[in-house]
């Protein structure tokens, strides 16, 4: 996908996945990119409330994932004072166009400097570290950690999701990307919600389907795909 700059919205990223996958030659595989330590924080640019869709969207799409550190935590950019800056293009440019806001160290856990390091690290730790971290979100069977660990798993073990071809859908809420991976006769159907407000989607030719994994991992059992209710993305 490279970079996102395009508006978090369901029409645009149906556009732009559609487009990049429809002018791949038959041989080639693509990668998909969500964040990098060249972007800010895709929590900063879309709103943490979508860090979660943005997970399931790159680790259900076709071709390789790449999930930039922090990003599996819903880290944020971070605030670093012009003293403690790093990165060239900010100490040149304005702080404002500094990269080191994305470049803070992995938190770990709550112990000094978010055990990264048994000294003082090279960019500050963010602010909210006690909180936001792997210790912590291991231990929450419903953090972002544990959303990313059960896609990563999942696709591991589903070739439809690590190798099957992508289709998207038209099922009746343009607020919705809602797309089918497919290998042979394994299918996934793949319905993300980017707005606040529940919706609902209408594939009547899809019959039924038993959940595998939502969003906030609350969500199991058989549901028709006829009128599929979709949860709204929490703040």
């Amino acid at each position: 996908m490279g970079s996102w700059a395009g508006r978090w919205q369901a029409r645009d990223l149906r556009t732009f996945v559609d487009r990049l996958d429809g002018r791949l030659p038959p041989w080639a595989w693509p990668n998909q990119v969500l964040g990098s330590h060249d972007a800010p924080r895709i929590a900063s640019r879309v709103g943490a409330g979508q860090a979660r869709n943005a997970a399931m969207l790159l680790l259900t799409l076709r071709g390789t994932p790449f999930l930039y550190y922090g990003d599996e935590l819903g880290m944020e950019n971070s605030v670093i004072p012009r003293e403690r800056g790093q990165d060239p293009q900010g100490l040149v440019l304005g702080m404002e166009r500094s990269r080191d806001v994305c470049r803070t160290p992995m938190q770990w856990d709550a112990s000094p400097n978010a055990g990264f390091s048994s000294v003082e690290p090279w960019l500050p730790v963010s602010a909210d570290y006690t909180t936001r971290n792997v210790a912590v979100q291991s231990a929450d069977p419903h953090s972002t950690l544990s959303l990313c660990r059960r896609l990563v798993w999942y696709r591991r073990a589903t070739p439809a999701l690590y190798g099957g071809t992508y289709r998207s859908l038209d099922a009746g809420d343009e607020h919705c990307f809602v797309y089918l991976r497919q290998a042979g006769e394994q299918r996934r159907l793949v319905a993300l919600n980017l707005t606040g407000e529940e919706a609902t989607i209408t594939l009547p030719a899809e019959r039924r389907g038993q959940v595998a994994i939502s969003t906030y991992l609350d969500r199991q059992g058989e549901e028709s795909l006829a009128r599929l209710t979709c949860a709204p993305t929490r703040v």
